[in-house]
């Protein structure tokens, strides 16, 4: 291969990394920064390395994650930077820069072993041999660089783990095939793989996977070579591997749990079914691959609804799309067979570990950093394909999605500017997160907005009610939620000392005492608020709220139905009658009251699923 192509292409690769994340520098620390580096005093001082080399990634989060070489990454970026994250995050592009580097050298030296591609050169000038060889590395690399799932590792300095990991084990393993090509060298070049083995194994724990990678790339690459051959460089990366396991189960094993096995993901109630699993892998590396080709709505804390069954339509499209690749695959001929099956093996070697046959109920972006490199080089390879039909039309579809995911990258780091609009993003779509909601509320109670800090306090409170999860954060959002309530009734006491004669102060004082469950209490100031603005729809209706609570539904149907009478437009009071009658088994009229809800407001979810429930 030319080197002026080699370095071309790797420019390229640089500019377009830049591109993409160019505006990310100027982010500051967001989520579990705050604890491993702006809130850790060990990286503060070098002489702090005993304490890194013996505890877990923080130190009482029970977590189990031992990752000394990320915590050394913090000291050596606290020691130029000390606390400004502009050399936080520069430290994460460059690794993720030359992490794709890596990716494109590593498959160019993969299709210089690939057997086709060997003799296919053979009837190609040089030129073009150059140009076929380069193209699905380089086109890989592309594509990975810029994708938008990788913002959650890149933009987000805590994520470093993933890059750091990658980093090392890319690079162990473009050692360990370049040792091929240089026998003299050989034993050097597997050493310095295995030591940079070691580093990743101390940066993230998915890289226990490495020895499989290798096992993969022997059996794709090298069937020619004899089995001793291939066993004897294969056996110091699986007693590595096997010493690793050993000493997480002993001297730093930090849970009772195993180590990727957290009960406050993984139930013990499903722990047992081990189908469930299968099912569940099925369906999230589905997900996992819908996340590549659909980089939209990209957020973190990602749950989902374990599927439990083998008609789970996940399970059974998962199924059907893997019989359907397989009949594919054998009825059509092409030389790249054996490149496309090392990536599914990479895809899934990478991903197996995080995946939700492991995590039941969770899913993160950061999760495929890896893994997608075995998607996209398949993807490439069908570009490749495509290439050799229409040269032209193939060059501009692959440079618009390059652009996309470029454009999609450089918008998706604006989500983590700060904490603020991280969490505003966080609290749209991670629903199933009572600490998106909770760490929310902190910041609206430190901006002096307190109705918002305690709708999101107690957002959170549901959320952890419903899932049964308790921990220490639980009573701090209990006891911050009164403090807010408490500092809200002073305020809107004073504010009716000096309006008197204004219904929203009295408004404002009942809803409170109705949030908080002192109904006896709240009545009075609806009362006064509705005789000093008789349509006062919403105090009207809150009344009637009250008197539902207290389990006088007739008196509660009353209000609703003056607070319509007196808004028609009201759709939340036809909701409320909606609701009371279909308690009393009155369906009929329930149904009409409902179905005026969606006439005024047609988002109203609630009322379609109260039509969905009758209508059965």
């Amino acid at each position: 291969m030319p080197k002026k192509i080699i370095f071309l292409s790797i420019i390229a690769i640089i500019f377009l990394g830049v591109a993409a994340y160019s505006n990310s520098f100027k982010n500051d620390f967001v989520w579990d920064d705050e604890s491993l580096i702006v809130n850790n005093e060990l990286i503060r001082d070098i002489s702090n390395w005993q304490m890194v080399v013996t505890q877990e990634l923080l130190s009482g989060s029970h977590t189990n994650y031992y990752r000394p070489v990320q915590v050394f990454s913090y000291m050596l970026d606290y020691r130029i930077w000390e606390l400004n994250p502009f050399g936080y995050h520069l430290t994460n592009f460059l690794l993720h820069i030359l992490n794709a580097i890596l990716v494109y050298l590593l498959l160019m030296n993969i299709m210089l072993e690939a057997r086709g591609y060997r003799l296919q050169a053979k009837s190609l000038q040089l030129g073009a041999c150059s140009l076929e060889r380069n193209y699905i590395p380089f086109l890989t690399a592309l594509f990975w660089v810029v994708h938008p799932v990788h913002v959650e590792a890149v933009s987000y300095i805590s994520g470093r783990a993933d890059l750091l990991a990658a980093f090392f084990m890319l690079s162990a393993m473009l050692l360990y095939i370049r040792s091929f090509s240089r026998p003299r060298l050989a034993t050097r070049y597997l050493l310095l793989a295995t030591l940079l083995f070691i580093l990743a194994l101390f940066s993230k724990e998915i890289s226990i996977m490495l020895p499989a990678a290798l096992i993969s790339y022997e059996y794709f690459f090298r069937k020619e070579q004899r089995l001793s051959f291939r066993i004897k460089r294969i056996t110091p990366f699986i007693v590595i591997a096997i010493f690793y396991i050993s000493l997480r189960q002993t001297v730093v094993n930090f849970s009772s749990l195993s180590i990727w096995l957290n009960q406050a993901i993984s139930p013990r109630n499903i722990h047992n079914l081990g189908m469930v699993r299968f099912f569940n892998f099925f369906k999230g590396s589905l997900l996992y691959v819908r996340l590549l080709i659909m980089p939209v709505n990209l957020h973190m804390e990602r749950y989902i609804i374990p599927a439990t069954s083998l008609f789970n339509p996940y399970v059974l499209a998962f199924i059907a799309i893997t019989a359907v690749f397989i009949l594919a695959f054998k009825k059509f001929s092409f030389i790249s067979k054996h490149i496309v099956l090392f990536g599914i093996a990479w895809f899934f070697i990478f991903l197996f570990p995080q995946s939700n046959f492991i995590f039941i109920w969770l899913t993160a972006e950061h999760f495929l950093y890896l893994p997608s490199i075995g998607i996209f080089l398949i993807t490439a390879i069908g570009f490749h394909s495509f290439y050799k039909r229409k040269e032209v039309l193939a060059v501009l579809l692959a440079a618009i999605i390059v652009l996309f995911l470029g454009i999609t990258t450089f918008a998706q780091n604006y989500i983590w500017r700060d904490n603020f609009t991280f969490y505003r993003w966080m609290d749209k779509y991670a629903q199933a997160s009572y600490l998106v909601r909770n760490n929310l509320a902190n910041i609206y109670a430190y901006l002096g907005k307190d109705d918002l800090a305690i709708a999101k306090y107690e957002q959170a409170l549901g959320i952890n009610y419903r899932t049964k999860i308790r921990d220490h954060r639980i009573e701090t959002i209990e006891e911050n939620r009164k403090l807010l309530f408490d500092n809200l009734e002073k305020k809107y006491r004073d504010t009716l000392k000096a309006q008197p004669f204004s219904a929203v102060p009295y408004y404002n004082l009942a809803y409170l005492y109705e949030r908080k469950g002192r109904f006896s209490e709240a009545i009075p100031y609806y009362e006064k608020a509705i005789e000093l603005k008789p349509k006062f729809a919403e105090a009207i209706s809150n009344l009637g709220n009250v008197y539902e609570r207290q389990g006088r539904f007739e008196e509660a149907l009353s209000q609703y139905k003056q607070a319509v009478s007196v808004n028609p437009r009201f759709a939340q009071g036809y909701f409320n009658i909606g609701v009371v009658l279909a308690n009393q088994g009155k369906l009929k009229e329930a149904e009409e009251y409902f179905t005026k809800t969606l006439e005024i407001e047609p988002g109203y979810q609630k009322a379609k699923d109260y039509l969905k429930i009758i209508r059965k």
